[in-house]
Protein backbone atom coordinates (compact mmCIF):
# COMPACT_ATOMS: atom_id res chain seq x y z
CA UNK A 1 0.00 0.00 0.00
CA UNK A 2 1.21 3.61 -0.49
CA UNK A 3 0.13 6.80 1.54
CA UNK A 4 -0.51 10.24 0.75
CA UNK A 5 -1.49 13.62 2.58
CA UNK A 6 -4.39 14.82 1.23
CA UNK A 7 -3.70 18.62 0.53
CA UNK A 8 -7.08 19.93 -0.99
CA UNK A 9 -9.43 19.36 -3.74
CA UNK A 10 -9.96 20.82 -7.41
CA UNK A 11 -13.80 21.06 -8.73
CA UNK A 12 -14.16 21.09 -12.44
CA UNK A 13 -13.64 24.85 -13.95
CA UNK A 14 -11.31 25.64 -11.46
CA UNK A 15 -8.72 28.05 -13.20
CA UNK A 16 -6.47 28.61 -10.48
CA UNK A 17 -2.61 27.20 -10.85
CA UNK A 18 -2.16 24.53 -8.18
CA UNK A 19 0.65 22.02 -7.99
CA UNK A 20 1.16 19.25 -5.69
CA UNK A 21 4.82 17.70 -4.41
CA UNK A 22 5.73 14.30 -4.09
CA UNK A 23 3.79 12.23 -1.44
CA UNK A 24 0.64 14.43 -1.52
CA UNK A 25 -2.72 14.17 -3.60
CA UNK A 26 -6.33 16.25 -3.99
CA UNK A 27 -9.60 15.25 -4.55
CA UNK A 28 -10.44 15.98 -8.30
CA UNK A 29 -13.52 16.13 -10.44
CA UNK A 30 -14.50 14.53 -13.56
CA UNK A 31 -13.45 17.34 -16.11
CA UNK A 32 -11.33 19.42 -13.93
CA UNK A 33 -7.82 21.19 -14.77
CA UNK A 34 -4.90 18.37 -13.73
CA UNK A 35 -2.47 20.59 -11.28
CA UNK A 36 1.13 20.50 -11.77
CA UNK A 37 3.72 17.52 -10.30
CA UNK A 38 0.54 15.30 -10.58
CA UNK A 39 1.42 11.90 -12.56
CA UNK A 40 -1.79 10.25 -12.44
CA UNK A 41 -5.37 10.13 -11.38
CA UNK A 42 -6.89 6.74 -9.32
CA UNK A 43 -10.80 6.51 -9.26
CA UNK A 44 -12.18 6.98 -5.96
CA UNK A 45 -13.61 4.26 -5.46
CA UNK A 46 -10.31 2.55 -5.68
CA UNK A 47 -8.99 4.63 -2.55
CA UNK A 48 -9.33 4.53 1.30
CA UNK A 49 -9.37 8.11 3.16
CA UNK A 50 -8.47 8.67 6.52
CA UNK A 51 -7.45 11.49 8.80
CA UNK A 52 -6.47 13.31 6.07
CA UNK A 53 -4.54 10.17 4.42
CA UNK A 54 -4.78 8.84 1.23
CA UNK A 55 -4.28 4.87 0.95
CA UNK A 56 -3.90 3.09 -2.24
CA UNK A 57 -2.76 -0.19 -3.54
CA UNK A 58 0.66 -0.02 -4.97
CA UNK A 59 -0.14 -1.94 -7.74
CA UNK A 60 -3.26 -0.03 -8.79
CA UNK A 61 -0.83 3.15 -8.26
CA UNK A 62 1.70 1.59 -10.45
CA UNK A 63 -0.52 0.70 -13.55
CA UNK A 64 -0.07 2.41 -16.43
CA UNK A 65 -3.77 3.63 -17.29
CA UNK A 66 -3.13 7.11 -15.96
CA UNK A 67 -7.21 8.75 -16.73
CA UNK A 68 -5.34 12.27 -17.98
CA UNK A 69 -6.22 13.46 -20.90
CA UNK A 70 -3.56 15.77 -22.85
CA UNK A 71 -3.97 18.79 -25.22
CA UNK A 72 -4.19 17.40 -28.52
CA UNK A 73 -4.42 13.51 -27.46
CA UNK A 74 -7.80 13.06 -29.95
CA UNK A 75 -6.99 15.76 -32.33
CA UNK A 76 -3.78 16.71 -33.43
CA UNK A 77 -3.38 20.10 -35.07
CA UNK A 78 -4.12 20.14 -38.43
CA UNK A 79 -6.12 17.27 -38.71
CA UNK A 80 -9.47 17.41 -40.45
CA UNK A 81 -12.36 17.16 -38.81
CA UNK A 82 -14.84 16.89 -41.65
CA UNK A 83 -14.37 16.46 -45.44
CA UNK A 84 -15.81 18.74 -47.67
CA UNK A 85 -18.71 17.23 -49.35
CA UNK A 86 -19.38 14.32 -46.09
CA UNK A 87 -22.24 14.15 -44.74
CA UNK A 88 -22.24 15.80 -41.00
CA UNK A 89 -23.13 13.60 -38.00
CA UNK A 90 -23.96 14.60 -34.70
CA UNK A 91 -20.70 13.00 -34.00
CA UNK A 92 -18.81 15.93 -36.64
CA UNK A 93 -21.07 18.26 -34.86
CA UNK A 94 -19.44 17.53 -30.87
CA UNK A 95 -15.76 17.39 -32.49
CA UNK A 96 -16.36 20.78 -34.40
CA UNK A 97 -18.42 22.69 -31.08
CA UNK A 98 -15.67 21.07 -28.51
CA UNK A 99 -12.81 22.86 -31.05
CA UNK A 100 -15.16 26.53 -31.17
CA UNK A 101 -16.19 25.88 -34.57
CA UNK A 102 -20.21 27.40 -34.18
CA UNK A 103 -20.41 28.60 -37.76
CA UNK A 104 -19.47 26.81 -41.27
CA UNK A 105 -20.71 26.42 -44.86
CA UNK A 106 -22.75 23.52 -45.54
CA UNK A 107 -24.55 22.57 -48.80
CA UNK A 108 -28.09 22.33 -48.88
CA UNK A 109 -30.22 18.97 -49.12
CA UNK A 110 -31.04 19.06 -52.46
CA UNK A 111 -34.67 19.81 -53.37
CA UNK A 112 -35.73 17.32 -55.70
CA UNK A 113 -38.62 17.69 -58.03
CA UNK A 114 -40.29 14.35 -59.91
CA UNK A 115 -42.41 13.89 -62.97
CA UNK A 116 -43.80 10.31 -64.19
CA UNK A 117 -45.78 10.80 -67.39
CA UNK A 118 -47.58 8.77 -69.15
CA UNK A 119 -51.52 8.62 -69.18
CA UNK A 120 -52.34 4.66 -68.07
CA UNK A 121 -50.65 5.87 -64.59
CA UNK A 122 -52.42 7.04 -61.29
CA UNK A 123 -51.02 8.23 -58.04
CA UNK A 124 -50.44 5.74 -55.40
CA UNK A 125 -53.43 5.47 -53.55
CA UNK A 126 -55.65 6.49 -56.59
CA UNK A 127 -58.47 4.31 -58.06
CA UNK A 128 -57.12 2.56 -60.95
CA UNK A 129 -59.74 1.92 -64.08
CA UNK A 130 -58.97 -0.81 -66.89
CA UNK A 131 -56.06 -0.04 -68.53
CA UNK A 132 -54.15 2.18 -65.71
CA UNK A 133 -51.46 1.21 -63.30
CA UNK A 134 -50.05 2.67 -59.84
CA UNK A 135 -47.08 5.31 -60.53
CA UNK A 136 -44.55 2.95 -58.92
CA UNK A 137 -41.78 5.30 -60.02
CA UNK A 138 -42.74 8.28 -57.87
CA UNK A 139 -42.39 6.20 -54.68
CA UNK A 140 -39.37 4.53 -55.99
CA UNK A 141 -37.13 7.84 -56.61
CA UNK A 142 -38.54 9.69 -53.86
CA UNK A 143 -37.34 6.93 -51.43
CA UNK A 144 -34.07 7.02 -53.69
CA UNK A 145 -33.51 10.46 -53.18
CA UNK A 146 -34.03 10.77 -49.79
CA UNK A 147 -31.91 7.93 -49.34
CA UNK A 148 -29.15 9.42 -51.04
CA UNK A 149 -29.50 12.96 -49.33
CA UNK A 150 -31.95 14.78 -51.29
CA UNK A 151 -35.49 16.10 -50.27
CA UNK A 152 -38.71 15.16 -53.06
CA UNK A 153 -40.82 18.37 -52.72
CA UNK A 154 -42.78 17.90 -55.47
CA UNK A 155 -44.16 14.92 -57.41
CA UNK A 156 -46.47 14.79 -60.20
CA UNK A 157 -48.00 12.78 -63.02
CA UNK A 158 -48.96 13.79 -66.52
CA UNK A 159 -50.59 12.45 -69.28
CA UNK A 160 -48.77 11.37 -72.90
CA UNK A 161 -49.57 15.20 -74.16
CA UNK A 162 -47.26 17.67 -74.85
CA UNK A 163 -49.58 20.04 -72.98
CA UNK A 164 -49.92 17.84 -69.74
CA UNK A 165 -46.28 17.55 -69.82
CA UNK A 166 -45.47 21.02 -70.61
CA UNK A 167 -47.92 22.26 -67.36
CA UNK A 168 -46.41 19.82 -65.01
CA UNK A 169 -42.78 20.63 -65.95
CA UNK A 170 -44.02 24.20 -65.40
CA UNK A 171 -45.25 23.15 -61.63
CA UNK A 172 -42.24 21.55 -60.88
CA UNK A 173 -40.20 24.68 -62.03
CA UNK A 174 -42.35 26.75 -59.86
CA UNK A 175 -41.12 25.00 -56.59
CA UNK A 176 -37.67 26.14 -57.64
CA UNK A 177 -35.86 22.99 -57.49
CA UNK A 178 -32.32 21.82 -57.69
CA UNK A 179 -32.88 18.84 -59.87
CA UNK A 180 -35.51 17.00 -61.64
CA UNK A 181 -36.45 13.77 -62.43
CA UNK A 182 -38.65 12.43 -65.26
CA UNK A 183 -39.60 8.74 -65.87
CA UNK A 184 -41.35 7.79 -69.37
CA UNK A 185 -41.84 9.21 -72.53
CA UNK A 186 -38.04 8.24 -73.64
CA UNK A 187 -38.52 5.95 -76.48
CA UNK A 188 -38.84 6.67 -79.92
CA UNK A 189 -43.05 5.96 -80.41
CA UNK A 190 -45.73 8.55 -80.82
CA UNK A 191 -46.45 9.59 -77.44
CA UNK A 192 -42.83 9.46 -76.48
CA UNK A 193 -42.82 13.06 -75.76
CA UNK A 194 -40.57 14.39 -72.89
CA UNK A 195 -37.48 15.42 -75.51
CA UNK A 196 -39.78 17.13 -77.82
CA UNK A 197 -41.43 19.46 -74.98
CA UNK A 198 -38.16 20.24 -72.93
CA UNK A 199 -37.12 21.47 -76.22
CA UNK A 200 -40.16 23.46 -77.18
CA UNK A 201 -39.54 24.86 -73.46
CA UNK A 202 -36.10 26.06 -74.81
CA UNK A 203 -34.38 22.93 -72.49
CA UNK A 204 -30.67 22.12 -73.48
CA UNK A 205 -30.54 18.20 -73.71
CA UNK A 206 -26.89 17.03 -73.82
CA UNK A 207 -27.86 13.38 -74.50
CA UNK A 208 -30.55 11.32 -75.55
CA UNK A 209 -29.13 7.83 -75.56
CA UNK A 210 -26.71 6.12 -74.00
CA UNK A 211 -24.71 2.95 -74.73
CA UNK A 212 -26.54 0.69 -71.84
CA UNK A 213 -29.26 -1.65 -71.56
CA UNK A 214 -31.44 -0.51 -70.03
CA UNK A 215 -31.21 2.94 -70.70
CA UNK A 216 -30.65 3.53 -74.13
CA UNK A 217 -33.19 6.17 -74.28
CA UNK A 218 -31.85 8.30 -71.67
CA UNK A 219 -31.87 11.69 -71.26
CA UNK A 220 -29.49 14.45 -69.61
CA UNK A 221 -30.81 18.55 -70.14
CA UNK A 222 -30.84 21.49 -68.24
CA UNK A 223 -34.44 23.37 -68.41
CA UNK A 224 -34.38 26.78 -67.21
CA UNK A 225 -31.17 26.54 -65.73
CA UNK A 226 -32.41 23.32 -63.55
CA UNK A 227 -30.45 19.67 -64.40
CA UNK A 228 -32.96 17.27 -65.56
CA UNK A 229 -32.77 13.77 -65.86
CA UNK A 230 -35.19 11.59 -68.04
CA UNK A 231 -35.18 8.25 -67.74
CA UNK A 232 -37.10 5.18 -68.99
CA UNK A 233 -40.43 4.22 -67.66
CA UNK A 234 -40.08 0.79 -66.40
CA UNK A 235 -38.62 0.93 -61.83
CA UNK A 236 -36.35 -1.94 -62.87
CA UNK A 237 -34.23 0.37 -65.37
CA UNK A 238 -35.34 3.23 -63.27
CA UNK A 239 -33.52 1.74 -60.36
CA UNK A 240 -30.15 0.55 -62.06
CA UNK A 241 -30.27 4.46 -64.06
CA UNK A 242 -30.99 6.56 -60.63
CA UNK A 243 -27.61 4.33 -58.65
CA UNK A 244 -25.34 4.39 -62.03
CA UNK A 245 -26.29 8.54 -63.14
CA UNK A 246 -28.50 10.27 -60.74
CA UNK A 247 -26.43 9.18 -57.31
CA UNK A 248 -23.24 11.16 -58.60
CA UNK A 249 -25.32 13.84 -59.30
CA UNK A 250 -27.14 14.16 -55.98
CA UNK A 251 -23.41 13.78 -54.24
CA UNK A 252 -22.53 17.03 -56.37
CA UNK A 253 -25.43 18.99 -55.48
CA UNK A 254 -23.95 18.59 -51.71
CA UNK A 255 -20.34 19.07 -52.39
CA UNK A 256 -19.00 15.29 -52.81
CA UNK A 257 -16.90 15.69 -55.52
CA UNK A 258 -15.37 12.00 -55.09
CA UNK A 259 -16.46 9.34 -57.74
CA UNK A 260 -18.41 6.43 -57.35
CA UNK A 261 -17.14 3.55 -55.49
CA UNK A 262 -14.95 1.36 -57.91
CA UNK A 263 -16.36 -1.70 -59.68
CA UNK A 264 -15.40 -5.24 -57.59
CA UNK A 265 -15.37 -8.66 -58.79
CA UNK A 266 -17.13 -10.98 -57.55
CA UNK A 267 -18.09 -14.61 -58.61
CA UNK A 268 -21.44 -16.06 -59.80
CA UNK A 269 -23.67 -18.26 -57.63
CA UNK A 270 -25.62 -18.86 -60.94
CA UNK A 271 -25.31 -18.57 -64.65
CA UNK A 272 -26.14 -15.26 -66.02
CA UNK A 273 -26.90 -14.09 -69.35
CA UNK A 274 -26.04 -10.61 -70.20
CA UNK A 275 -29.24 -8.83 -72.64
CA UNK A 276 -29.08 -8.31 -76.76
CA UNK A 277 -26.89 -5.44 -76.42
CA UNK A 278 -22.92 -5.38 -77.35
CA UNK A 279 -22.88 -2.69 -75.21
CA UNK A 280 -22.81 -2.44 -70.96
CA UNK A 281 -25.78 -4.82 -69.91
CA UNK A 282 -26.68 -3.59 -66.11
CA UNK A 283 -28.61 -6.06 -63.96
CA UNK A 284 -29.67 -5.85 -60.40
CA UNK A 285 -28.10 -8.34 -58.06
CA UNK A 286 -27.51 -9.64 -54.20
CA UNK A 287 -24.01 -9.75 -53.46
CA UNK A 288 -22.44 -11.72 -50.55
CA UNK A 289 -19.52 -12.96 -48.32
CA UNK A 290 -18.77 -16.93 -48.51
CA UNK A 291 -15.85 -17.77 -46.61
CA UNK A 292 -14.55 -14.32 -47.09
CA UNK A 293 -14.95 -14.46 -51.00
CA UNK A 294 -17.11 -12.11 -52.44
CA UNK A 295 -20.30 -13.42 -54.64
CA UNK A 296 -23.11 -12.20 -55.96
CA UNK A 297 -26.20 -13.81 -58.48
CA UNK A 298 -29.10 -11.81 -60.03
CA UNK A 299 -31.69 -10.21 -58.00
CA UNK A 300 -35.10 -12.20 -58.49
CA UNK A 301 -38.42 -9.75 -59.38
CA UNK A 302 -39.56 -9.11 -55.66
CA UNK A 303 -36.21 -8.84 -54.61
CA UNK A 304 -34.32 -5.88 -53.07
CA UNK A 305 -31.19 -5.35 -54.42
CA UNK A 306 -27.65 -4.61 -53.03
CA UNK A 307 -25.51 -4.38 -56.14
CA UNK A 308 -25.78 -3.98 -59.76
CA UNK A 309 -23.71 -6.24 -62.17
CA UNK A 310 -21.54 -4.95 -65.48
CA UNK A 311 -22.32 -7.19 -67.90
CA UNK A 312 -20.44 -6.89 -71.34
CA UNK A 313 -21.33 -8.78 -74.45
CA UNK A 314 -24.61 -9.34 -76.69
CA UNK A 315 -26.04 -12.67 -75.33
CA UNK A 316 -23.23 -13.98 -73.75
CA UNK A 317 -23.78 -16.50 -71.21
CA UNK A 318 -21.83 -16.10 -67.70
CA UNK A 319 -20.87 -19.83 -66.03
CA UNK A 320 -21.64 -20.27 -61.87
CA UNK A 321 -18.03 -19.75 -60.37
CA UNK A 322 -16.84 -17.02 -63.54
CA UNK A 323 -15.96 -13.66 -62.08
CA UNK A 324 -17.66 -10.51 -63.37
CA UNK A 325 -18.27 -7.16 -62.15
CA UNK A 326 -20.46 -5.08 -59.89
CA UNK A 327 -20.73 -2.02 -57.98
CA UNK A 328 -21.96 -2.69 -54.46
CA UNK A 329 -24.22 -0.30 -53.29
CA UNK A 330 -24.71 -1.28 -49.30
CA UNK A 331 -22.83 -3.66 -47.60
CA UNK A 332 -22.79 -7.34 -48.94
CA UNK A 333 -24.98 -9.84 -47.31
CA UNK A 334 -23.35 -13.02 -45.47
CA UNK A 335 -24.67 -15.95 -47.69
Amino acid sequence: MITFTLVGEIAAGDMENRRIRAGQAVRIMTGARIPAGCDRVIPFEECREHDQLIVVARQRAEQAERYIRHRGQDLAAGRVIARAGEPLTPDHLLRLAENSWTEFQVHRWPRVAILCSGSELVSPGGTVRPGQKISGNSTLLKALSCEQGGRCILVRTADDTKQAITRALRELLAQAPDLILTTGGMGPGKFDLMERTILAMQGTIHYNSLRVRPGKSTMFAHLNGVPLFGLPGPPPAVRLLFHELVRIALRRLQGNRSPLSALQRARLLEPVKSGKSPHLNLKGAVAGLSDGLLVVRPAGKLESVNSILHLRGKNRTFARGEEVALRLLSSPYSC
